[in-house]
């Protein structure tokens, strides 16, 4: 079975990519609906190399690179 939202709002509280303080989980949460977590680390990993792309000393995963990234899927 796909991850609920609770299972979901809990691997983006744990994953190693830093997501922007801006980012509203619960709209994150809700968007990646009807993803694996292998398509959730997909996600997140493509939304760390667009922000890295943008700015070299990027600390975190913005609406905009996640934006790019669930687009990708």
């Amino acid at each position: 079975d796909l991850p609920g939202p609770e299972a979901r709002a809990a691997f983006f509280a744990m994953t190693s990519v830093p997501i922007a303080p801006s980012v509203d989980r619960d709209v994150l949460v809700a968007r990646s609906d009807g993803m694996s977590f292998a398509d959730l680390d997909g996600v997140l990993r493509r939304a760390a190399i667009t922000a890295m792309r943008q700015d070299p000393r990027a600390d975190s995963v913005s609406w905009d690179d996640l934006d790019v990234a669930l687009g990708a899927d």
